[in-house]
């Protein structure tokens, strides 16, 4: 399961002072919405711009998509002084909500519990390999590969995006990646 659910962990070097990369950090990110908020009429349009918490250091945030994307990445992270004295050094953590990672892994345990069946099937003489009736064979192979293939493309491009902001906002440049899209 190791390789199938993406995250990312990250360390940005800004030639900003921890308070100075705080707060530029907290004058773009805008609060979240409440749950009466969501529902009012001028919020459904969203902006695409970054919302949540700034502060003490470290910060919480998503992109305000006008879409759904259930595997939006989650970023957290910290602001520390540089350990080379200038600047800071900037730890971010990007991930999936728990839930999705939770629904997520168990579904691609089972269709690869079903997969396996099929291949033990296929291998013992019990599973039909005439011509006709060998596609239904591969459709546990085919859901398996959507549903890695599906829960990588989405967050990476999410992933992305939330790099490059935080790049030009923090004016940073990525010094250590512990397995770029590395996997829980």
């Amino acid at each position: 399961m190791g390789f199938v659910l993406p995250s990312r962990h990250e360390v940005y070097v800004s030639p900003l002072q921890p308070a100075a990369a705080e707060a530029a950090l907290a004058a773009v990110v805008k609060p979240r919405l409440n749950w009466k908020q969501k529902f009012q009429m001028r919020n459904w349009r969203r902006d695409g711009k970054f919302m949540g918490e700034v502060g003490e250091g470290r910060f919480s945030l998503q992109r305000d998509i006008n879409y759904r994307n259930s595997f939006l990445p989650f970023i957290t992270g910290s602001i520390a002084p540089s350990q080379t004295g200038a600047g800071s050094d900037v730890t971010v953590d990007m991930k999936m909500h728990k839930l999705v990672t939770i629904f997520t892994g168990f579904w691609l345990l089972m269709v690869s519990f079903f997969a396996v069946v099929v291949l033990i099937a296929a291998a013992n003489g019990k599973a039909s390999l005439k011509p006709g009736e060998v596609f239904p064979l591969f459709i546990p192979f085919l859901m398996l590969a959507f549903g890695i293939t599906l829960s990588q493309v989405c967050f990476r491009i999410e992933a992305k995006k939330a790099e490059k902001f935080l790049r030009s906002t923090l004016n940073a440049e990525v010094t250590a990646v512990q397995g770029r899209d590395q996997v829980l």
